[in-house]
């Protein structure tokens, strides 16, 4: 009875979460990283992220243009799908939850600027991997997972780039 109602609940939730807007998920990341960096932040007097001075708009430019291109393709797209592709050949059956860990730790160890980064940015990681998986699997298209995905660290990145600018100056 028990693995029943754990599959039924699974289920509907997958239900619900496929009919969601995409525009959801992008709020969702937005609103899950600030958590994230306030939790930590109150918690902790190790700051989250590179250290980087106010006036270094060149970071900006590569935080917010490029770094969510190159982030997606290397710590969500390559690792999730080669893991998927690799537990189907040896498993018969797609191992999503442990593609979205395996990149969110990946993604996480990718920015070791401190402990505290490395922990928050893995949580961080498991919204953006996550996010790749459903667009990826709504639509069936690898490349619809990675705009998506892509389209959300842009923002995320955009909005905690200028709010540094602004609170910092």
């Amino acid at each position: 009875m028990k693995g029943l109602i754990q599959k039924e609940t699974l289920y509907r939730l997958k239900t619900v979460i496929k009919k969601l807007p995409g525009w959801s998920f992008i709020i969702a990341g937005v609103f899950w990283k600030f958590f994230v960096d306030i939790f930590f932040s109150s918690i902790s007097s190790e700051r989250i992220g590179a250290v980087h001075s106010s006036n270094d708009y060149y970071h900006i430019i590569i935080a917010v243009c490029f770094a969510p291109f190159i982030e997606t393709a290397f710590f969500q797209f390559l690792p999730i799908e080669l893991v998927e592709r690799l537990s189907l050949k040896f498993f018969k059956k797609r191992l999503s939850v442990f593609a979205i860990l395996i990149s969110a730790i990946l993604f996480g160890l990718s920015h070791s600027y401190n402990r505290l980064s490395i922990i928050a940015t893995c949580i961080s990681g498991l919204a953006l991997s996550s996010t790749y998986v459903i667009f990826r699997y709504r639509k069936q298209s690898a490349g619809y997972g990675f705009f998506m995905t892509t389209l959300l660290h842009f923002i995320v990145n955009l909005i905690i780039n200028v709010a540094r600018l602004i609170f910092l100056n």
